[in-house]
């Protein structure tokens, strides 16, 4: 691995790293803002600093997407791969009913139509 790949692949997981939470910031930023607007029902100067929280909230979630979609096309311009990146696992319960379970996993997933057996 050359210097260069090695100094991009960190700035890029520490950029990853933070995007997530800056996301969540950002997101909070814009529903306190609105939670403002909302609940200033009749004043004018705290609505006016609703609306502006709720902009800047918003601006931020572009940035933060915008700077997260930059890395990504670097990272495919310059072959660089995200091996650390896992892909999330949402657990869910088998029921017994309808599609409640995993089939790749074994976990007791019974069909109700046996398709191997002739009717």
């Amino acid at each position: 691995m050359n210097p260069l790949e090695s100094i991009l692949r960190t700035i890029g997981r520490l950029i990853e790293s933070a995007i997530p939470i800056a996301f969540g910031l950002a997101v909070l930023g814009f529903f306190y803002g609105l939670a403002i607007y909302i609940f200033s029902a009749g004043n004018e100067s705290k609505k006016e600093e609703g609306k502006n929280i709720m902009l800047w909230g918003l601006i931020a979630l572009f940035i933060i997407a915008s700077v997260f979609g930059i890395i990504r096309l670097f990272q495919g311009t310059l072959g660089i791969e995200q091996s650390s990146q896992q892909q999330i696992q949402i657990p869910s319960v088998n029921t017994g009913v309808g599609g409640g379970g995993s089939r790749s996993t074994g976990s007791g997933y019974r069909p109700a139509v046996d398709p191997n057996v002739g009717y």
